[in-house]
């Protein structure tokens, strides 16, 4: 058998890790970093293997009237009323994944994210994800949020999902191959590890996977929702 060491980081610590060859196999949701990474030479092989959504969660009073508003409207309505004074924003600040997802929204909602960032209700935690919720629920913030994380500490806060659909949110997470000609890595275990995540029973167990507090499902397969996934992720 293979024994898995798993180091916990966000997309852009595990790109970094990776090019250190400090890994032997990286799995993130980032797709424009992803691209860079194999276009840079450091991965020969990308394969999406699961996919959720992000969500954008607020206080229950929902000062800039968010609710049920696609993601770009809401980022605008977001904006206005964080110039008013009315509304907060908390960004991980991490470049992980998330973080980049936010920029990638803020884009596409017609800002500038350098000025973004200088903005008085705009604060970065500099954190993971379960601090940056802690953080939006003290300053009755708003946020960008995967699903999973967020059903882990909904009883712990105040926040609710204000904003769930929307193509701009498809989460998609990919395996990346390290490069075995630039890296010293275990490339065949790799390649196991691979088959071992798209197999059949695996891909079956994310469709079924929820937690049973929660009652509801927290990924999807994508080799069996290929034409979802590969959307995004390519």
């Amino acid at each position: 058998g293979i024994r898995l060491k798993v180091i916990c980081v966000g997309s852009g610590m595990a790109f970094e890790l990776a090019k250190r060859g400090d890994v032997d196999l990286i799995a993130v949701h980032d797709p424009e970093g992803e691209k860079r990474f194999l276009e840079e030479g450091h991965g020969v092989k990308k394969v999406p293997f699961a996919f959720d959504y992000f969500m954008i969660v607020g206080p229950k009073e929902d000062s800039a009237s968010i609710k049920g508003l696609n993601p770009i409207l809401a980022m605008r309505k977001i904006y206005e009323k964080g110039e008013e004074g009315k509304s907060i924003w908390i960004s991980r600040g991490d470049e992980s994944g998330t973080h980049r997802r936010e920029k990638e929204l803020w884009k596409k909602a017609g800002f500038n994210y350098a000025l973004i960032n200088e903005k008085p209700w705009y604060i970065e935690s500099g954190t993971g994800m379960a601090q940056t919720l802690r953080m939006a629920h003290q300053k009755r913030a708003y946020t960008l949020a995967n699903r999973a994380t967020f059903l882990y500490f909904k009883n712990k806060i105040s926040l609710v999902p204000l904003v769930q659909k929307g193509e701009e949110l498809l989460n998609v997470y990919s395996l990346i191959l390290i490069n075995p000609l630039k890296h010293k890595v275990n490339f065949k275990a790799s390649q196991e590890f691979v088959e071992f995540i798209t197999s059949n029973a695996i891909q079956n167990s994310f469709d079924n996977y929820r937690v049973n507090e929660f009652g509801e499902f927290l990924f999807n397969s994508c080799v069996k929702n290929k034409s979802i996934c590969y959307a995004r992720a390519f």
